[in-house]
């Protein structure tokens, strides 16, 4: 393994993990004094979320860019494709096709450390599902050829059909979809080019990812990947573990078109307050509401108030005394939980329909170019080749 350098910054950020705290965190308690609070937004959409990349997204694509710069030797660049003949639906094909993904790492070699990026295609109009995978070789001998064939096997599943009329079983492998495997010339370039997947914005998904209950990821890495990053004191193991494969995870309550509609629209109302160590943070209510409509309404209502920055498009975070937050509250907090309610069931329409009109956009446009050619190749009536000429639909 190689010896790359520790990044800057992660003695501090292995402090914050002790205490318990991320950056965000650290800053707000640094702009706040004893007997203030705060309106912290939570977000729901998870790695889909519309209100931008999380802070965890990024550290995470971090941890994988630190990742492939920590292992030396040989890393191998894979693409998994579902066949659309196969499948009845786009859902259908990623029930089935995920967890083959694991399947093919453990075909390339158990055990061994890779990420998997996942990402859906957008040209035809359904979101069809494929992943991107990042596999560590090491000094492993075997060609890229070798290795391709070894995917393609993996990538496939094994059918039985029966002759009605002699009754003999014939056993068949078929393969769920087309495969490319590439050695990563350029590593770095390489853990880059899967990690932006990550912290790639999602501003629509399709309607079979929106109405699902299921726990969908950008990003998955092995255990082994999770062990190198624990050494390099990138990661901290929670209790527990994940779900074994074929168990099923228990599923949300929520969709994920419902989450990512829900996201930013409840907030913390945190507190800070003294302790032996300086000051603290400590949560004391949930709000329907989002942060924006608290500091609109102390504007109006003349309350003293002061802004604390976050990221992306969450906005800012309102700070003010308790007190002052209280009375506020109790006057104001019906109307703003009733236009609150409002907003959010525009925000669902909208994420629901933006999926097809996206699509519909593109049908015209293309329709559009397709139908200003001309007979002979010339241009549409505005252009000057084209002028004159009668236009015929192109087949």
């Amino acid at each position: 393994q190689g010896g790359g350098q520790r990044p800057p910054g992660l003695d501090r950020k292995s402090e914050n993990r002790e205490k318990g705290e991320t950056r965000s965190v650290e800053r707000l308690r640094d702009r706040m004094v004893p007997g203030d609070v705060a309106v912290v937004p939570v977000r729901s959409g998870g790695p889909f979320d519309p209100m931008g990349c999380r802070g965890v997204d990024v550290a995470r694509a971090d941890d994988v860019v630190a990742l492939v710069d920590h292992l030396d030797g040989r890393w191998l660049l894979v693409t998994l494709t579902v066949d659309r003949s196969m499948w009845t639906c786009p859902e259908a094909a990623y029930q089935r096709c995920n967890e083959r993904v694991r399947e093919v790492a453990r075909a390339i070699r158990p055990g061994a450390v890779y990420f998997v990026a996942f990402e859906v295609q957008t040209k035809t109009g359904e979101g069809w599902p494929h992943w991107h995978m990042c596999f560590h070789l090491g000094e492993d001998p075997r060609s890229p050829a070798e290795l391709k064939r070894t995917v393609e096997r993996a990538w496939s599943i094994i059918t039985d059909s029966v002759d009605v009329e002699t009754g003999e079983v014939f056993r068949s492998r078929e393969r769920i979809g087309f495969v490319d495997v590439q050695e990563a010339k350029n590593r770095q370039g390489t853990g880059r080019y899967v990690a932006k997947y990550c912290t790639k914005q999602w501003d629509v998904v399709p309607p079979w990812m929106g109405n699902s209950r299921r726990q969908l990821r950008k990003l998955r890495l092995s255990s082994p990947a999770f062990d190198v990053l624990v050494g390099l004191e990138r990661h901290v193991r929670h209790r527990g573990g994940r779900v074994e494969p074929g168990k099923r995870r228990r599923a949300r309550a929520r969709r994920l078109f419902d989450r990512m509609a829900e996201s930013c629209s409840k907030c913390v109302v945190v507190r800070c307050e003294r302790s032996d160590d300086g000051r603290q943070l400590r949560a004391v209510r949930t709000i329907k509401a989002y942060a924006w409509q608290v500091w609109e309404a102390a504007h109006t209502e003349g309350v003293r108030y002061r802004l604390a920055k976050r990221g992306g498009r969450v906005g800012h975070v309102p700070i003010m005394s308790a007190g002052a937050f209280g009375a506020l509250w109790e006057r104001l907090g019906g109307r703003i939980e009733a236009e609150r309610d409002g907003e959010v069931e525009f925000r669902r329409l909208s994420i629901e329909n933006a999926w097809d009109y996206r699509q519909e956009e593109a049908d015209r446009r293309e329709a559009a170019a397709d139908g200003g050619r001309t007979l002979d190749g010339g241009q549409s009536p505005g252009g000057s080749a084209g002028s004159g000429r009668v236009r015929l639909p192109v087949a």
